[in-house]
């Protein structure tokens, strides 16, 4: 009876850790904070902004959310997890999209990127840019500095970095300008430029008395359009938009 009792409970062991392993998730979890912009021309206003991201897969979202404050205003959404698609990539960077919805039962569609910029063990952090577009044509842009665990921290991190030209930087009467204006990277960094404005924009380098030079010389960037330049050597950059001269910009590099 002693043998048989111990069979059984032995079973019943091995058959409760089978049954735990096969229902046992993986997770790990992407955290930040950062600011957020939002297409209002006649009015535009600035927020305080967080993301959650919670993984299960390298594909796959359990849970998400994003909120965006200012003094007199709240976005509080949640990412419905059953319509969204995430691809987290082997250099670290992830790229995901789908709807949001908001407490007060508003949807948007939501697009989010981020590239690794630093990696300590399984620690990273990520510099994170996207979008929120409303039903009726509300628009934030979106940026972000996150941080938490990381599949591939064993990676070797490209240095980036992504400047966002946001709706409404044509609009010379309006406080929107690029996102961020005045960055500091590390030498090595390549900063990209991304138009998410409605219009046409350049990216072209300036001397110490506003003159253009050949250093970093866009193309006319339609919307959607990115350029890129890698900054090899420390020192202070400035560039402007050469058909909106009154939006201009600061690179340090360090």
């Amino acid at each position: 009876m002693n043998i048989m009792f111990s069979i059984i409970i032995g079973v019943i062991v091995v058959s409760l850790m089978f049954t735990m392993s096969s229902y046992a998730v993986d997770t790990f979890e992407l955290r930040g904070t950062g600011i957020s912009l939002d297409s209002n021309l006649d009015n535009p206003t600035l927020y305080k902004s967080s993301l959650r991201l919670e993984f299960t897969s390298l594909s796959e979202v359990s849970k998400g959310s994003v909120i965006l404050k200012s003094k007199g205003d709240i976005l509080a959404a949640r990412m419905m997890i059953d319509d969204w698609h995430i691809s987290y990539n082997a250099d670290g960077s992830f790229v995901g999209s789908g709807p949001v919805r908001t407490l007060q039962n508003n949807y948007y569609d939501m697009t989010i990127s981020g590239d690794r910029k630093f990696v300590a063990n399984n620690w990273s952090m990520w510099e994170s840019v996207g979008e929120l577009q409303g039903e009726n044509g509300e628009k934030y842009s979106l940026r972000f500095i996150v941080t938490g665990d990381d599949r591939f921290s064993s990676t070797s991190p490209q240095l980036k970095s992504t400047i966002v030209i946001p709706t409404g930087n044509a609009y010379q009467k309006e406080s929107s300008s690029y996102i961020p204006e005045k960055p500091t990277v590390f030498r090595g960094t390549t900063v990209s430029w991304v138009n998410h404005d409605s219009v046409t924009h350049t990216v072209q380098s300036q001397d110490g008395k506003g003159n253009v030079v050949s250093l970093f010389n866009s193309d006319i960037l339609q919307p959607g359009d990115v350029f890129d330049y890698e900054f090899a050597k420390p020192g202070i950059y400035d560039y402007l938009c050469t058909l909106h001269p009154w939006r201009t910009g600061t690179i340090t590099v360090v």
